[in-house]
């Protein structure tokens, strides 16, 4: 009985280590799509639609509401895990940048790939550190939470200097740079998928607010 609770144990042990390196492949490769996203998304919607600056403004609108509307969205979802709840915001996400790139024929028909986009990246940021904490050991959380920011950044870096590079030197345009962040996001939809599920919450938890951390509420409402 012991061989085999030692045995239990190595499996879920490694089962756990391979489920954090894909998530924290799967967060390499979304900063690093979305840094490429970030990065020729105003010369593109300039040189495409040739936005005046507050027609640009606006557009933060529609780019922002999924922002609002995730804790709906979320909700709309709630049989999905949250790692799966992950993948899924990767697709929308994928399908929402290649769709930018490739199909914008229209200003309002934009405006629908860009939310669709959107609202697979605002569904995944707060997911982001509640399956990273999920990953870390004991008093190991805010290492875990590091790492997981790290690789983020490091990939957006890598993410914009490919941008340079690609419109530089190897002929890159609009279309091939959606499609190469919109392909990132698949990878990284399929490395989520494979994590193993993580127990759904029970039926019965609540929003809960408490008094003491009021004046942190007002700072998240602010940002």
């Amino acid at each position: 009985e012991v061989f085999n609770l030692k045995t239990s144990l190595f499996i879920s042990n490694k089962a756990s280590t391979y489920d954090f390196y894909y998530f924290f492949t799967a967060v390499f490769i979304y900063g690093f799509s979305f840094a490429i996203v970030n990065a020729i998304l105003n010369n593109f919607l300039n040189e495409t639609f040739t936005l005046s600056g507050f027609q640009r403004g606006m557009l933060e609108l529609p780019r922002e509401l999924p922002g609002f509307l995730v804790i709906f969205v979320s909700a709309l979802f709630f049989f999905l895990c949250t790692r799966r709840l992950a993948a899924l915001s990767h697709i929308l996400a994928a399908a929402g940048i290649f769709l930018l790139g490739h199909f914008s024929t229209g200003y309002g028909i934009m405006l629908i790939w860009l939310f669709i986009m959107s609202l697979g990246q605002h569904i995944f940021l707060p997911l982001i550190s509640g399956i990273g904490m999920e990953s870390a050991g004991e008093g190991n959380i805010g290492k875990r939470l590091g790492q997981l920011n790290s690789a983020g950044n490091i990939a957006q870096i890598i993410g914009g200097f490919i941008v340079f590079i690609g419109f530089k030197f190897l002929n890159f345009d609009f279309p091939i740079s959606f499609t190469i962040a919109a392909a990132g996001m698949v990878i990284s939809a399929f490395l989520l998928y494979r994590m193993k599920p993580d127990d759904l919450h029970p039926e019965h938890s609540k929003f809960t607010l408490r008094k003491e951390y009021r004046l942190y509420y007002w700072l998240c409402i602010l940002f």
